[in-house]
């Protein structure tokens, strides 16, 4: 059976319209005459059990490839607390530092102790936020290029808000590599 159906019309040609919903399409054939002979209320109902099917079926596709933001993602709920709203590459930027830290020998060896470390990542201290899917998977995939190894400013192991009224102490001594949104990024001054 095909999936949509003719319905003859006086004027040369054929109207194609796509199978309406059972209500409609009971009301529409006893409205016309012609439709009865194309598609029967038999084929109508396993029309509309299909869409109900496909439909309950992609949606439970939609509902399993999303999954919720966990407690062993600490660099994904960090570049969330730290950049949501920033451009993308500000997320990705956010992250990086984070992972940047966990390889250099002046900050812990694990992803966790970098971003729960004590007056680094401030917005970790606060409680998490409510994200949409959406934004809980943008910053999956700016996670997931800064492990790739992406990274928008270079080598960074600190940032700031630009919109703090004044500069961090520390800023003075090391290198500012770039600013994206509201960041700007900074490396160690002889690297």
């Amino acid at each position: 059976m095909s999936s949509s159906f003719v319905v003859n019309t006086s004027k040369p040609g054929a109207l194609t319209l796509p199978k309406p919903r059972f209500l409609f399409a009971v009301w529409f054939l006893l409205w016309t005459s012609t439709a009865t002979a194309e598609m029967t209320v038999a084929d109508l109902m396993a029309d509309l059990q299909w869409r109900t099917d496909t439909s309950a079926m992609l949606k439970q596709l939609a509902d399993n490839e999303f999954v919720p933001l966990t407690r062993g993602e600490p660099i994904v709920r960090m570049v969330l607390q730290e950049a949501n709203g920033e451009p993308f590459m500000g997320m990705v930027a956010v992250a990086a530092v984070a992972l940047d830290r966990v390889v250099d020998s002046r900050w812990p060896d694990t992803d966790h102790k970098v971003i729960y470390q004590r007056h680094q990542f401030t917005s970790m201290a606060q409680q998490l936020r409510r994200y949409t899917n959406t934004q809980i998977i943008t910053a999956r995939r700016a996670v997931a290029d800064a492990r790739r190894g992406k990274r928008p400013c270079g080598i960074a192991y600190w940032y700031h808000a630009t919109w703090m009224p004044q500069r961090p102490r520390w800023a003075a001594q090391v290198t500012p590599r770039c600013t994206i949104g509201n960041h700007t990024f900074y490396g160690a001054k002889y690297e």
